[in-house]
């Protein structure tokens, strides 16, 4: 993957805007994934929708990941001596907090799919309980934990033909399978009924459609970075892009998420957040 600091490049006046616009956009994103979380569990109408869970369980990753470039960026900024054990936390930090979002998605989209076709063929649905979503995304967490860990002892030429491949599986496979989610969505018609399937639909429909735009870029600009040399590496337009689109990406996801429900937004206003 990318480093996640840009202490490697060339420290111009290029360097210091994207690392200061990068940093500004990682504590709204940070602010709005706490507000999206906060505004579930404060309902009890919210927080016993599964379907709301696994917005949490998505927005986790990503609030620590933002919370992580938060961090970086201003130890880069104030030029606070950056570790190598510091680099080699945050790489795990970044591989399995997009790993964990990357397969929640995949779940969320499963399951759609699954009420949506049922809900199609007049076949009673129900939400999946909160026990299975717990089970469903504790697991995805810990296979996170442990692919982050192996993408950090592998870091050696000898496994860099393996690591690419293992990257390319487990980060651009969902992906498709996530296309193939959307497009089923739209071929039942189900967008065009009424109905608390639909509205649902609706709402996962747009979390999954905002991870898909901006994740795609980035999982490409992922794999063009990793066929670099380490000097090409250094001072190249890929890396900003990169962290803006999976920094932004929460940011989106979380507005997306409390516009698009009306619960979530009551809730919201109600304790002032919004």
């Amino acid at each position: 993957g990318l480093p996640l600091s840009l202490g490697g490049y060339i420290r111009n006046s290029d360097f210091y805007i994207s690392t200061i616009s990068l940093l500004g956009i990682s504590i709204v994103s940070a602010l709005l994934l706490a507000v999206l979380m906060a505004s579930i569990f404060a309902s009890p109408e919210t927080q016993s929708d599964s379907f709301n869970m696994y917005i949490v369980f998505l927005a986790i990753p990503d609030w620590i990941l933002n919370m992580c470039f938060l961090v970086t960026n201003s130890m880069i900024l104030a030029d606070v001596v950056y570790a190598y054990s510091h680099m080699i936390s945050n790489m795990f930090v970044t591989e399995a907090c997009l790993i964990a979002n990357i397969g929640i998605n995949t779940i969320v989209g499963y399951e759609v799919k699954k009420m949506v076709l049922r809900s199609h063929q007049r076949i009673g649905t129900t939400s999946p309980t909160i026990k299975r979503v717990l089970l469903q995304c504790l697991t995805v967490y810990i296979l996170s934990i442990f692919l982050g860990i192996f993408e950090i002892c592998y870091q050696t030429p000898s496994f860099e033909s393996l690591r690419r491949w293992i990257w390319v599986i487990l980060k651009a496979l969902p992906f498709v399978y996530l296309f193939y989610v959307l497009w089923r969505i739209r071929q039942t018609g189900i967008l065009s009924v009424t109905g608390r399937t639909k509205s649902l639909s609706i709402y996962l429909f747009r979390i999954i459609l905002v991870f898909v735009v901006f994740l795609i870029p980035a999982t490409v600009l992922g794999l063009l970075f990793v066929t670099l040399d380490n000097e090409e590496r250094t001072n190249i337009w890929m890396a900003p892009i990169y962290y803006f689109l999976i920094i932004i990406q929460g940011a989106v996801t979380a507005a997306v998420a409390m516009a698009s429900n009306k619960d979530i937004w009551a809730s919201a206003k109600k304790n002032s957040w919004v």
